[in-house]
């Protein structure tokens, strides 16, 4: 039987970020928060469309640059692509991209920065 005040406790949290949500995950976890579900504009994006649309799994995202990282040209950015943090750089930078809404091919003759990171 569900209990009525369990319900009511329950709550959303939204947050910018996968760091941000590790964050208030871990502190909810350390003050015994239940029924606390904190999740990422792209997850609640995800939840609105009704499960149509969902935003790239990040550890998809990560062996798929981990796989591509060597074999892409990235320009300026070729001389410390294989330097640790490379990988978690390009997904974070992605994913900021895709947030801001910018389409990194039309915008790739503006900058040689923003090129490199089209070619991912």
């Amino acid at each position: 039987m569900v209990n009525m005040s369990d319900i009511s406790a329950r709550r959303t949290i939204i947050v910018f970020g996968r760091l941000a949500m590790r964050e208030i995950r871990l502190e909810a976890a350390r003050e015994r928060q239940h029924g606390l579900q904190v999740m990422t504009f792209e997850q609640m994006a995800a939840r609105l469309a009704g499960g149509l649309s969902q935003p790239i799994d990040n550890e998809a995202l990560r062996a798929a640059i981990q796989e591509s990282l060597p074999k892409t040209h990235l320009g300026e950015l070729d001389r410390i692509k294989s330097l640790p943090g490379m990988v978690d750089a390009a997904v974070d930078s992605l994913h900021k991209a895709w947030r801001a809404g910018i389409d990194l091919r039309s915008r790739a003759v503006d900058h040689p920065r923003l090129e490199s990171i089209a070619n991912l």
